[in-house]
């Protein structure tokens, strides 16, 4: 009996132990873990530190950079103030010398002198000295913008008439030459064609404008589409006609009015 209640003691102290270490290796696991959770969290902490100071350190450049930008924005504007200004003085300085003041009986008018276009700034108030019997003045003048312009410029225009031209070897057809076959149908080298020449023109002019090959010799008139004079056996030469009648002087001193009908005949009659 004795030695059961001895075994027992032993096994509850055996127990015991081994409940005790049990709980000292678990009580030490969790304090590692614990320890292991605040080392992962001081180097969070310390992550997000470092990157909270890496982004200051952007965000501040960032404002640097666009100060920066802005400083140089506004350089560039005052720039351009002051060439916008520049030009707008030497535009005025070209008005100046361009329109003039004259002063009568105190009153002072802007007067042009050259017939081109001046453009100053609207309402841009300038101050000019006006003297008047001794004493001087400040009067205030408003500068408007001055076009002048010259009249367009237009050629003048050249009076033309309207005549009729007909080219006409029926007769050298019909004493059978050669040359007058070939060259007309049925006698008709030309038809009955109008023509607009200038206002003054003579019929030498009209049969030279014709498009026909024309001989002609100090005005006379010796040969049309190479049939010439005395080619029908040793006969024949060219007349002209003006409305059916056979002026009695060369083809240079007849001048043309408007309606003319014009036509050159050739005849064996010559």
């Amino acid at each position: 009996m004795k030695k059961q209640l001895k075994q027992t003691l032993i096994i509850c102290l055996v127990l015991f132990i081994s409940i005790g270490l049990i709980s000292c290796k678990n009580s030490a696991n969790t304090q590692a873990e614990f320890q292991q959770e605040t080392v992962l969290s001081e180097e969070k902490s310390t992550e997000d530190l470092e990157n909270s100071i890496e982004k200051s350190g952007q965000t501040e450049t960032l404002k640097n950079s666009q100060n920066s930008q802005k400083s140089t924005n506004n350089k560039t504007e005052k720039v351009d103030k002051t060439n916008a200004n520049k030009i707008e003085t030497e535009t005025s300085q070209t008005s100046r010398d361009t329109v003039g003041n004259t002063t009568t009986k105190g009153t002072t008018v802007l007067t042009t002198t050259k017939e081109t276009t001046v453009s100053t700034k609207t309402n841009k108030e300038t101050t000019n000295n006006t003297t008047t019997k001794g004493s001087t003045t400040n009067t205030t003048n408003q500068e408007t913008t001055v076009t002048t312009t010259s009249p367009p410029t237009t050629a003048p225009t050249v009076a033309t008439i309207r005549v009729t031209l007909s080219v006409d070897c029926s007769a050298a057809v019909n004493a059978g030459n050669e040359t007058a076959q070939l060259i007309s149908n049925n006698g008709t080298i030309l038809g009955t064609t109008l023509y607009t020449l200038d206002q003054g023109s003579t019929v030498y002019d009209l049969i030279m404008s014709s498009g026909l090959t024309i001989g002609a010799r100090d005005g006379y008139i010796y040969s049309i589409q190479s049939l010439g004079e005395f080619d029908v056996n040793g006969k024949g030469g060219w007349h002209y006609f003006v409305n059916g009648a056979k002026p009695s002087y060369g083809v240079m001193q007849y001048t043309l009015q408007a309606g003319d009908q014009v036509t050159f005949q050739y005849t064996l009659d010559y």
